[in-house]
């Protein structure tokens, strides 16, 4: 007979946990889980497959050699009388085509501008430059007659003539080119040869047919996350008492669910957006790529995250103030970080991409350099530290803190660091993550991590990538001539060469400085936790082994086989 304290019992073990009874619905969560995992990681596999087939450059179908004569006589081209060469070259069939070009001259005395148009005369791609080799990008180019064209620009008035028609260069950029390309210097007289080598090849396309199977890819694996959630939610209930088993459960499915959202919004986009504006690209368009972050995780994924994480119990931490000598000590350590987090970074990312071929920059150090610099402010400087300490911190900590400091802080930085999908940040976006969190913490004010987290990408995706584009500009074409790097050095762009320098210095002792410190208080044991009431090894554990964490972590990992697989399978293929 059962007597009545041992029915209180009961009632109050299951309460914080799935009882005796309930096992074999927990086993059904874990095998579910098994299977969401498995289907989550054939989904991201399905995806980068397609991307590879879909990146595959076949064999050249065209190929071109053009030596052009200039001649130059009292500061004007006279050859070609046009200031530009045109050359016209077939395509078989309408499609996307990589571009592999030299541009070459025997005396660059002269900025040129090479223009990809379709039959119609539209711009498919353009780049501009004294002298370069190794230069490759894609385009959209229609059947049939297509056209090359390399304008020769000698004058201040001649680069204003082409940017109206053209509009490569705004704003700020335009003024930087008409003070930096030094037309004064363009007056060497006589002929000399230009060389053009170009090759033109294939694609793989079959985007939509692939745009389809991953739409009902996406709607399958939205579908069974959705149920596997609502299941987690039940069988552990929601209550002022749930456990840590229970908790990250929640967690782990509905971070699982956002980071997936966020994937199916910017698969949908980059598929839709080319069919409503004409000529977009959005596998090279730069500053479409921005506004895409933003769609995808400040206006959808943001919400719906908020708006499903309401139902856990959440304990904000106790406010404490942060002065301004504690907050520049944490800026001093957020660099060291930074930095130590980088180089192992670069050196990882190095091992799955150089041995394919593939680029050995990021997408998003890609992004960051390309993009324009006042929507770059705006999307990486400002949107970015808000809605990712919202995300990150904010949301994640207050709902985990109750079952150990560390916990939270370690779950933060492993979730801020997977997300963001590739090993070049995925270093240091973890010990950001974790140095974010405990400052949180320990202040119980997000404003402080905003204004750290921006500090960090203006630092990065501004004033450095801005320093470096100029640098970058200043540099001879041909930097084994020590001739020309004294003369690039004495001249106009030597500024910029010599900020470019010093600013790097400045970064490297800043973040030597940040580790001294971070050192330093761990001696002094500045760095302490707080025991919280539901705090213990085993919760601890749940970060790791929670089956729900496992399903994130395979979200996680498909961002990173979005990432480097198909460079590896597209290799291999080749």
């Amino acid at each position: 007979m059962t007597t009545a304290t041992e029915t209180m019992k009961t009632t109050n073990v299951t309460n914080v946990s799935p009882s005796t009874d309930n096992k074999s619905i927990h086993k059904g969560i874990v095998v579910m889980t098994t299977l969401l995992i498995v289907m989550v990681l054939g989904y991201f596999v399905l995806i980068a497959s397609i991307s590879a087939r879909g990146s595959r450059v076949g064999e050249p179908i065209c190929e071109m050699t053009r030596v052009m004569h200039v001649e130059k006589e009292g500061g004007v081209i006279t050859t070609p009388s046009t200031g530009k060469f045109v050359q016209e070259f077939d395509i078989p069939e309408e499609g996307n085509y990589q571009f592999d070009i030299d541009y070459t001259a025997e005396t660059p005395g002269y900025y040129s501008y090479i223009v990809i148009k379709n039959g119609e005369g539209e711009k498919a791609l353009s780049f501009g430059s004294f002298w370069i080799t190794g230069y490759r990008d894609k385009a959209s180019l229609p059947e049939g007659k297509n056209i090359v064209e390399v304008y020769l620009i000698n004058t201040e008035q001649e680069l204003l003539d082409y940017n109206n028609e053209y509009h490569v260069f705004e704003g700020e950029d335009l003024d930087w080119a008409l003070s930096n390309l030094d037309f004064d210097s363009f007056q060497e007289e006589g002929s000399w040869d230009a060389n053009l080598t170009m090759k033109v090849s294939p694609i793989g396309s079959g985007t939509s047919s692939s745009g389809t199977m991953i739409f009902l890819a996406t709607a399958v694996i939205l579908s069974y996350i959705s149920i596997a959630c609502i299941w987690i939610y039940r069988c552990y209930g929601l209550n002022k008492k749930m456990n840590a088993t229970g908790t990250m459960s929640l967690i782990g499915s509905y971070y699982t669910l956002f980071a997936i959202i966020v994937i199916a919004v910017q698969m949908g986009a980059m598929m839709l957006a080319p069919m409503l504006i004409h000529g977009l690209n959005p596998d090279t368009d730069i500053n479409f790529q921005s506004l895409l972050i933003v769609l995808s995780v400040d206006l959808v994924g943001f919400p719906v995250l908020w708006w499903i994480l309401r139902g856990v119990p959440a304990e904000k931490p106790a406010e404490e103030k942060v002065g301004v000598g504690k907050w520049i000590c944490y800026l001093l350590m957020s660099a060291g970080l930074c930095g130590i987090g980088m180089v192992v970074g670069v050196i990882v990312h190095s091992v799955f991409t150089l041995p394919f071929g593939a680029s050995n920059s990021s997408a998003v150090a890609e992004l960051i350099s390309g993009s324009n610099i006042w929507l770059r402010i705006l999307v990486v400087g400002i949107g970015a530290p808000v809605f990712e300490e919202l995300i990150f911190r904010k949301l994640l900590i207050d709902r985990v803190k109750k079952h150990g400091e560390l916990l939270a802080i370690l779950t933060s930085g492993l979730f801020f660091g997977l997300f963001h999908g590739n090993f070049s940040q995925f270093f240091y976006a973890f010990l950001l993550g974790c140095l974010f969190a405990y400052v949180y913490v320990r202040s119980g004010r997000i404003r402080y991590t905003i204004l750290l987290h921006m500090a960090i990408n203006m630092t990065s995706s501004v004033i450095t990538s801005n320093l470096a584009a100029k640098y970058l500009t200043a540099l001879p074409a041909n930097m084994s001539d020590s001739q020309a790097m004294t003369e690039a050095m004495t001249g106009p762009g030597g500024v910029w060469i010599a900020l470019y320098l010093g600013w790097l210095l400045l970064l490297m002792v800043v973040a030597l400085i940040g580790v001294v410190v971070m050192i330093v208080w761990f001696v002094k044991k500045k760095f302490y936790l707080q025991k919280t009431e539901d705090a213990s090894a085993p919760n601890l554990r749940e970060l790791l082994l929670n089956p729900s964490m496992l399903l994130f972590y395979a979200a996680g990992a498909g961002l990173f086989i979005l990432q480097y697989l198909p460079a590896i399978l597209t290799s291999f293929a080749s």
